[in-house]
């Protein structure tokens, strides 16, 4: 399994936000091959950078992921 994550604001981003599951079941649909899965964890910063943090702490405590602050995302 592999867990990703995904912080944006939903009111700006919530169309890109529902693609991700879609894109990811259509994926596994047209190569069942694959046996790693994705699981991808969502948070919704309404557009505050202190939303975004926050979330991106509440990831790392509670999901347990680990940040990557080269590029400035949660792996």
């Amino acid at each position: 399994m592999l867990e990703s994550s995904l912080i944006c604001d939903h009111g700006r981003g919530g169309s890109a936000i529902a693609a991700f599951p879609l894109a990811i079941s259509d994926f596994y649909a047209l190569n069942t091959h694959y046996k790693t899965r994705v699981v991808l964890h969502s948070r919704d910063s309404e557009g505050d950078p202190l939303r975004a943090l926050s979330a991106a702490l509440n990831l790392m405590q509670n999901v347990e992921l680990i940040a990557n602050h080269k590029h400035g995302i949660i792996n």
